[in-house]
């Protein structure tokens, strides 16, 4: 095995992240021993597939082929200092200088909106990582549970509006004592809600008072997360 080759392997594995091997061969459209060949540096990708990667990850083939990025390097430079809370990447991944950022840990956004009405299930394709501060995620559970979607629907008003992006918990997949704002699935259809046990059933309640609350057997609901963060675009 080639240096070269292997060090390309490397930087593969650093823009894969959270990914298995497995999604990334079906990502983009390659056996999954075909990708372990070029992670595992036995050979290295052919064109076409350096540029399929590096535009779906936002970086270049130069990086992918050398471990230098001039466009990141000079991103970097014009780059505020004073990130907060979270940053947004909206061309999709990160660059790789970027991935660098020791504080920051990246939760993937999916496509599709999850319900505050009748509700739907959501598409899972991710359409953009939103980084956040690693200290804060920490304090609220694992990274890696996390999942960012938008809101659609007026039923969890004033609490959630139409279009608010919502941070779930997929960890926290159980019903707490208390109850909360959860991500359910009822009949196969996906929605958010505030949820109460009461004994073997749950209450079923749409903050906005023009919808009813009302009451299901325990068994017939799944609770895929708790909703414990959002965010509101002020101006549309």
């Amino acid at each position: 095995m080639k240096k070269e080759h292997s060090d390309i392997g490397q930087r593969l594995k650093e823009l894969r992240g959270s990914l298995s091997q497995t999604e990334m061969g079906k990502l983009f459209d390659m056996p999954l021993r075909t990708y372990q060949s070029y992670e595992y540096g036995q050979r290295v990708p052919p064109s076409h597939a350096l540029s399929n990667i590096a535009r779906k990850f936002g970086t270049t083939v130069e990086w992918i082929l050398t471990g230098v990025d001039e466009r990141a390097n000079k991103r970097g430079k014009d780059k505020g200092r004073n990130i907060d809370l979270l940053t947004s990447y909206a061309d999709g991944e990160p660059s790789p200088e970027e991935r660098r950022r020791e504080d920051f840990t990246y939760v993937p956004q999916v496509s599709g909106r999850i319900s505050a009405g009748m509700g739907f299930a959501p598409e899972n394709s991710v359409e953009v990582k939103v980084a956040f501060r690693k200290e804060w995620i920490a304090r609220k559970g694992n990274a890696k549970d996390m999942v960012l979607i938008k809101v659609s629907g007026d039923s969890m008003e004033p609490t959630l509006l139409n279009g608010d992006l919502v941070l779930v918990d997929r960890g926290r997949n159980y019903l707490e004592p208390q109850g909360g704002v959860y991500a359910i699935a009822l009949d196969d259809v996906i929605m958010i809600k505030r949820v109460q046990p009461i004994g073997d059933r749950v209450r079923i309640i749409s903050d906005n008072k023009m919808y009813e609350p009302f009451e299901v057997s325990a068994d017939q609901v799944k609770i895929n997360g708790k909703v414990i963060w959002f965010a509101r675009e002020l101006e549309k």
